[in-house]
């Protein structure tokens, strides 16, 4: 199944800086640098999938995926499934909180 996604929380970590420095740099974030991580145990969401960064020796939460697509996520990977993040893209620019759009495919 293919899932349309957006990063949530990124304010709360190291997201919004990683994310204006790939910005800044004037390059592309890469699916092959990002990977999801289950958070059942989180307070807030049950369903909770972490959205991490890998690059250049870097590994850092940027955030999560936002609750309305969290569930099928999540229960994929609960199951013993794959969720890959596929493609994504940045959006808004260094002066402002910047976002991510993703898509994730999943397999049961």
């Amino acid at each position: 199944m293919r899932i349309y996604c957006h990063l949530k929380g990124s304010t709360f970590c190291d997201g919004q800086t990683v994310l204006k420095n790939i910005r800044t740099e004037g390059r592309m974030i890469q699916p092959s640098e990002m990977y999801m991580v289950r958070e059942p145990d989180n307070t807030y969401d049950s369903n909770c999938v972490q959205v991490r960064y890998r690059h250049g020796g870097l590994d850092v939460k940027i955030g999560n995926v936002n609750k309305e697509n969290a569930p099928a996520i999540a229960s994929c990977m609960d199951a013993g499934g794959t969720a890959e993040i596929k493609s994504c893209s940045l959006c808004g620019s260094p002066d402002t909180n910047i976002g991510l759009y993703f898509v994730v495919n999943t397999i049961s």
